[in-house]
């Protein structure tokens, strides 16, 4: 097999993926139309114009690069929605040549664009306004792909039908190539680190309020990672006793994941009815708007608690975020012996991956 991985690289998704079906013998190559902000590596870059069509020589290139890729490549893993060509032209083309194709996606693309139901903790009166662009998009794909590739199950009410096979497959995160820093037991003045990518849908408000409420009874200091490069932002989360990820999605992301790789306890919103679709062992701190400075307090009180989570933290990264073994999953979906499953059994299956 030769896998296509593009044409975006989404908090390296794409591009762990690729590493991780080298390491297990599978050719693979992830090309990407623009380079990422935050520095993960590609194979390939076009360099392509965000408005291809006004710009004769992106379009060309566009073009180019999709007819040789026909000739190379056996299975196209799509990401964010983005095929080869604008407006998707190009899955007519791999169905009729009886090339496999899966669209991975990550979020914003997809969600509430069919969906109309605002959860609970949603930010703001009104849910986004539908984006017809994602939305004809998703349309398109979902007559022509073999498959949805999710990292959980919180997005399968946002797919457009039914009618597509969905391989759960988890985050992935070079968990290995990161050092554990547990949170000592002996710091009588613990780190709270959080690190909003957007304050407003990571409930940074809230977050803050807690902490100054805390501040007037503890002693304690305070991190807000803003504006930092990524190696950067590591470097602050390694002193943090506690980390806070967001208090609305639903579901827990990347920044949860490297917290749990550096032995941290992750303080994160998990909905109730995403809760049952976890590991029984997930040991992210379950908050929401109301509850947070309570759950920050049951940690700021108890260094031997922070540290136990942090531990359990890293054990749960390990079995089911280390992108090697997730990658062998991919392998089973691409050579159709990995059936459709629940997230939890999906789960459950990449923990029990023997390694070599």
């Amino acid at each position: 097999m030769k896998i296509f991985h593009g044409m975006s690289d989404i908090a390296g998704q794409g591009s762990y993926a690729v590493a991780g079906l080298r390491e297990n013998g599978v050719e693979s190559e992830l090309v990407v139309f623009r380079k990422n902000p935050f520095g993960y590596g590609e194979d390939k870059c076009l360099n392509i114009s965000k408005y291809p069509l006004l710009y004769p020589w992106s379009a060309l290139k566009m073009l180019g690069f999709a007819a040789s890729a026909l000739h190379k490549y056996d299975i196209f893993h799509f990401h964010f929605s983005y095929s080869l060509l604008p407006y998707n032209l190009d899955l007519p083309v791999y169905t009729r040549l009886n090339k496999k194709i899966f669209m991975e996606y990550h979020g914003s693309e997809i969600r509430w664009n069919f969906y109309r139901v605002k959860p609970k903790y949603l930010p703001g009166n009104d849910l986004p306004l539908k984006n017809n662009r994602y939305v004809k998009a998703a349309e398109k794909i979902d007559k022509y792909v073999n498959g949805y590739i999710l990292h959980d199950s919180e997005l399968k009410k946002h797919l457009p039908s039914n009618n597509v096979d969905i391989y759960y497959i988890p985050l992935k995160m070079d968990v290995r190539g990161i050092k554990p820093y547990y949170p000592s037991e002996e710091n009588k003045r613990p780190i709270i680190v959080h690190a909003p990518s957007d304050m407003l849908k990571k409930g940074s408000k809230y977050i803050i309020q807690a902490v100054e409420n805390l501040k007037r009874k503890y002693d304690l200091d305070f991190i807000l990672v803003h504006g930092k490069s990524h190696s950067e932002a590591l470097e602050i989360y390694k002193k943090a006793d506690i980390i806070v990820d967001q208090l609305f999605a639903g579901t827990y992301g990347v920044f949860s994941i490297e917290a749990m790789s550096m032995g941290k306890p992750s303080i994160c919103y998990v909905s109730d009815d995403m809760i049952d679709e976890y590991p029984e062992e997930l040991p992210i701190v379950n908050a929401n708007i109301d509850n947070i400075e309570s759950k920050l307090e049951m940690l700021l009180v108890d260094s031997a608690l922070r540290r136990e989570i942090g531990i359990k933290s890293r054990k749960f990264a390990e079995n089911y975020h280390d992108y090697r073994k997730v990658a062998k999953a991919l392998v089973e979906v691409y050579n159709g012996t990995y059936l459709p499953k629940n997230q939890r059994e999906a789960f459950a299956y990449v923990k029990n991956i023997k390694e070599k």
